[in-house]
């Protein structure tokens, strides 16, 4: 590990800190494994059970510890509490019921010398550690609860759909007649099938004005659940500009676009696909 600071390099050798830390992450694991398979953890809900010593001696943040004189010895460190602090199922930015069941841990944390393992400063607060999802958290992408594969007769149990016209009996597409809206805009839902399995949800948006406030929006929104686009590509063809980004997770894809339409502002569409699907049909990628 290497400290750096004006004219001087530090390197120290962590190695020793780490192996110790390491029986508190997995005895942090052994309990998120004990809550989430208790029958009775709605009763464990905001009970912090001490992990990682954090006495506190009452000195302050230092970038030298003033137990043992080392330089930029002071790191942040994670309590590792596995605190439970809320569960259910959650919903997508849409607000629409995934069928994933959420555990949600928090933990205390604390700055301390990784050499003399001397506590200098418990952090006030909790901060977020883990979500374990027993179903989303596997790495799919889809949406709600629908799965992919699904026929349409099974889809239409859950959905008000169209089926629309198609020139090719094997790919279909359907409009949902359910309505949905997104910070102030309503989109045209669509499915499409492929061989009578589901392989593709599009939302499409047509916005007149602040269309590039609301994509940047959605983006950052995106970005931070999901994390950075694993694909971004930006083109000008014929004075049409267009973006799109792409989250890949396994056999699934996520899709975020934005089309300008010269003077009726910009298409906006948000997607998801099943490559797995898609390429059992017959290795065809649907444009989002």
């Amino acid at each position: 590990m290497l400290f750096l600071s004006t004219g001087s390099v530090f390197a120290y050798d962590s190695s020793e800190f780490e192996n110790e830390y390491q029986k508190y992450t997995e005895e942090e694991q052994r309990r998120i494994k004990e809550i989430i398979q208790s029958p009775d953890n709605q009763n464990k809900i905001g009970i912090i059970k001490e992990n990682f010593p954090l006495s506190n001696d009452g000195t302050s943040t230092y970038t030298i510890c003033l137990n043992c004189d080392m330089p930029f010895s002071v790191v942040t460190v994670c309590a590792a509490e596995a605190t439970l602090a809320e569960k259910g199922y959650h919903t997508t930015f849409l607000g629409i019921p995934t069928g994933c069941y959420m555990y949600y841990f928090v933990s205390r944390a604390a700055e301390m010398c990784m050499y003399c393992q001397k506590v200098v400063r418990q952090i006030d607060g909790q901060h977020g550690c883990w979500e374990v999802h027993k179903k989303c958290g596997k790495g799919e992408y889809q949406f709600g609860t629908l799965a992919w594969g699904s026929p349409p007769n099974s889809v239409a149990k859950n959905l008000s759909i169209i089926k629309l016209k198609s020139e090719n009996p094997s790919r279909q597409c359907y409009k949902v007649d359910n309505r949905y809206i997104l910070d102030d805009n309503f989109p045209v839902m669509e499915l499409e099938f492929f061989d009578q399995k589901l392989g593709c949800v599009t939302f499409t948006f047509l916005i007149e004005n602040g269309y590039e406030e609301w994509f940047t929006k959605q983006l950052d929104s995106l970005s931070q659940i999901y994390g950075k686009p694993n694909e971004q590509a930006k083109s000008t063809l014929e004075q049409i500009q267009a973006e799109n980004y792409r989250w890949i997770s396994g056999d699934t894809q996520m899709h975020l676009s934005k089309t300008i339409l010269s003077k009726n502002g910009a298409k906006v569409g948000l997607g998801f696909i099943s490559t797995q699907v898609i390429h059992e049909f017959g290795d065809v990628h649907p444009e989002l």
